[in-house]
């Protein structure tokens, strides 16, 4: 194992001083966790996270081409978000601007484009959707897909995250940065406020501000500042092996949101940035997460703390390794018998075949149905993708995503992406088509 990288030597280097640093107090409470209010935290690294209540802008009501400005929803260091209305399509969807200040500040400009150009390379469902980027006498801007939910810096600032929330939640997570590494985009600045929940509770990756192509040099890195968030970056991003950044950094960083989940406080947690930095590149591990909660399994915490090990050669192989083993976890959880199994509080839900009558019963939280053979629930036919859509169990409803299959899901002839299923709706998927029968179970 090679030695932890040396903290930086530059005494000039400004970290971003992120507030999830120092989150609040957490009350070990796990109620349900639901997407109250729209909002949209999609500000660059380095801006600071929108809390506050949305305030009002000279932009509002300006029209950028196709887009109506309704209102200010984030602002930053570098941009400003807007809920807008495309006129020609009518629909909703959220734009970035850069703050006028930094229209003629190059290194500035190509990071906002940046983002914009490493989002639009992927196609995910929880990844967040770019559809246009332009220039308007107000400067640059992008526009992308409206998310309407909440952060998840902001749940865990208000409650303890159930296990078996965290883990579902983290393994979706970690397959759509294993998504992004494929097309060869490292993220770079993973971290809760960058992560999105909507209201059909569906995980958003957001904020590709510090993204890295990893075949190309990152222009970012040669500014000589720490590129990241001090509680959420890894030891090589936070020493001077800048070159070793790549995908096991992103892994890094999903282990220390999957340990805030865990305990309520990122791995390091010292009063300032400078001192964060310092512990990250130090070849001192943080504290087992069962330090600050008993009720967390030992292989769960095992899975956690691989993630943070300080060479990323002692890390998961890819964020796609990382997400089975998180799947393997919630498999065993539930034959053991763990009392984090919702098995007698989820829906009753019955697929019946409308050409053969045959019935298809769901027991998982998460059901995945195609034609692969380690899918739930398998239908042998060209017309099915291999991972084709999921149906997914929860305590009070039940939804249903399509998972970007080729030839789509259709619920009540209309297709989705994501949506919530009723007792008496039709369901097909491909060209297979389903009664559905669903039955809630009381609670006591």
């Amino acid at each position: 194992m090679s030695p932890p990288p040396k903290p930086p030597s530059p005494p000039d280097a400004k970290p971003d001083n992120s507030p999830e640093e120092a989150p609040s107090p957490l009350a070990h409470i796990t109620p349900e966790i639901i997407a109250e209010r729209p909002t949209l935290t999609s500000l660059a690294a380095g801006d600071s996270g929108f809390s506050g209540p949305k305030t009002g802008s000279a932009f509002a009501g300006l029209v950028l081409d196709d887009f109506e400005l309704l209102e200010e929803v984030g602002r930053g260091g570098m941009g400003a978000v807007f809920k807008a209305r495309q006129k020609s399509l009518n629909r909703i969807v959220a734009i970035k601007t850069l703050l006028a200040h930094h229209f003629t500040h190059s290194a500035i400009l190509q990071r906002f484009l940046g983002e914009a150009r490493a989002a639009a390379g992927l196609s995910h469902p929880n990844i967040v959707k770019i559809y246009q980027v332009g220039e308007c006498p107000v400067g640059h801007y992008f526009v992308m897909e409206y998310i309407e939910g909440r952060s998840l810096k902001d749940i865990i600032q208000e409650r303890t995250a159930p296990i078996s929330w965290t883990v579902a939640l983290m393994s979706v997570v970690a397959e759509a940065i294993h998504h992004a590494h494929k097309q060869g985009v490292v993220h770079r600045d993973l971290k809760p406020s960058n992560i999105m929940i909507d209201r059909f509770r569906r995980p958003v990756v957001m904020d590709f501000g510090l993204a890295k192509f990893v075949d190309m040099p990152s222009t970012i890195t040669q500014l000589g500042v720490i590129v990241g968030t001090p509680a959420y970056m890894s030891p090589e991003q936070a020493g001077e092996e800048i070159h070793e950044v790549g995908p096991s950094s992103d892994i890094y960083s999903l282990g220390a949101i999957l340990y805030t989940l865990l305990t309520g406080r990122p791995p390091f947690n010292e009063k300032t940035s400078l001192a964060t930095v310092m512990k990250v590149a130090s070849a001192e591990m943080p504290p087992r997460p069962a330090e600050f909660r008993k009720d967390i399994p030992a292989s769960l915490e095992q899975i956690c703390m691989k993630c943070l090990n300080k060479d990323p050669a002692d890390r998961f192989g890819s964020a796609k390794a990382l997400a089975d083993e998180l799947s393997q976890f919630r498999k065993d959880a539930k034959h053991k018998g763990s009392s984090m199994s919702l098995r007698k509080t989820l829906p009753s839900v019955l697929l019946i075949a409308e050409k053969t009558g045959k019935r298809v019963r769901l027991f998982n939280e998460t059901n995945v149905i195609g034609r692969a053979s380690e899918c739930d629930i398998v239908i042998r036919a060209s017309d099915i993708s291999k991972r084709h859509c999921q149906i997914i169990l929860e305590s009070d409803r039940v939804l249903i995503e399509d998972l970007n299959s080729v030839n789509g899901t259709l619920l009540n002839r209309e297709r989705i992406q994501l949506a919530e299923l009723l007792n008496g709706d039709q369901l097909t998927i491909g060209e297979h088509a389903f009664h559905v029968r669903m039955k809630k179970r009381k609670t006591s």
